[in-house]
């Protein structure tokens, strides 16, 4: 592996991490989001 492959990976591990990071601060909530509409009724319907 040279230097550009590793480059390459550490930074999308970064991104990851970091991405991880924000979705764990926001708790599973999205405050601002609209709510989404829903189906109603079974699987089948």
């Amino acid at each position: 592996m040279d230097k550009s492959d590793l480059f390459r990976e550490a930074i999308k591990t970064f991104v990851r991490v970091q991405a991880a990071k924000r979705l764990a601060a926001l708790g599973g909530r999205a405050p601002k989001m609209p709510d989404v509409p829903r189906r109603r009724g079974g699987m089948n319907s």
